[in-house]
């Protein structure tokens, strides 16, 4: 722990989905004296944008992300802070500042879901059926996962060989080897050959891991239909059966718009910007 003094913030503040994402080197960080905790950003020519909700207690969130925009050497340049919770949104609305919803996340509370295992195979029959052809899941960590990296790796560049676009970047970045020793891997074999890797990066809630964020999930081109979807749920069973309360899938953009949940934060000055996302998504309702 001593090589991560930054992840004693993130045990005690780190209950958004992107907490641990958000200490990605990438980010920069601020802090004040009385904040207790710290603030991720990431700094363009025009633009600074705030990384998720700043890892300090809920009582300080607003207040630091309002000194870091205050910062002399940022007031020409337009400022953002996303994804934020909306009530977080709401005080800053209150301080001047503009909040537009860009979607939601999907959480699953666990002992809600594996209430009723049979529902569970019942609701996803292409995932059951591919279980009972040989798909097995297993967890590797230690000397184990130190080993399988390099296929990670491999499995990691043949997913992004496939996509369209590149990501997009921020905090949607691809990289399951930083804090690999604080994220779990999942590792589904289909008659031992191994087709598809998920990585759990931990949400907490005092000291405590009280849910996760499947971050990355990467299959082989070549393998069965269904496997992210088993890969998924079997991940879900082993954590609940541990006691964790939920899993999160992390944002998706225009989803849900008006049923609450995630929110931009932007200032006055930052119109352009408001104007630019709209376009991006190619939709008005993100405004």
């Amino acid at each position: 722990m001593s090589a991560y003094p930054e992840l004693k913030l993130l045990k005690y503040y780190g209950d958004r989905t992107n907490s641990l994402v958000s200490l990605y080197p990438h980010f920069s960080s601020f802090t004040t004296h009385q904040s207790g905790g710290e603030l991720r950003f990431l700094e363009k020519k025009s633009v600074v944008a705030v990384a998720s909700e700043p890892l300090a207690p809920k009582k300080c969130r607003t207040q630091l992300i309002c000194d870091f925009f205050s910062l002399p050497r940022l007031k020409n340049k337009s400022k953002l802070a996303f994804p934020l919770s909306k009530d977080l949104a709401s005080e800053l609305e209150g301080r001047g500042y503009y909040s537009w919803q860009i979607g939601s996340e999907p959480i699953f509370d666990l002992k809600d879901l594996f209430s009723n295992p049979a529902y569970v195979l019942k609701n996803y029959p292409s995932a059951s059926s591919l279980m009972r052809r040989g798909g097995k899941l297993v967890e590797v960590s230690g000397h184990e996962l130190d080993m399988m990296m390099d296929l990670i790796d491999e499995l990691k560049e043949e997913w992004l060989g496939k996509k369209k676009l590149a990501p997009i970047g921020f905090l949607n970045v691809v990289e399951p080897k930083l804090y690999k020793e604080f994220k779990r891997f999942f590792v589904l074999k289909d008659r031992e050959k191994v087709s598809a890797v998920l990585t759990a990066c931990p949400v907490y809630e005092s000291d405590q891991v009280v849910g996760y964020f499947f971050n990355d999930i990467f299959k082989r081109l070549d393998s069965k239909n269904a496997t992210t979807e088993l890969i998924i749920l079997e991940s879900m069973r082993v954590l609940y059966h541990e006691g964790i309360k939920e899993v999160r899938l992390g944002m998706s953009p225009l989803a849900l718009i008006q049923e609450g949940g995630i929110a931009f934060a932007l200032q006055q000055q930052g119109k352009l910007i408001r104007r630019k996302s709209n376009v991006y998504f190619n939709s008005r309702a993100s405004s």
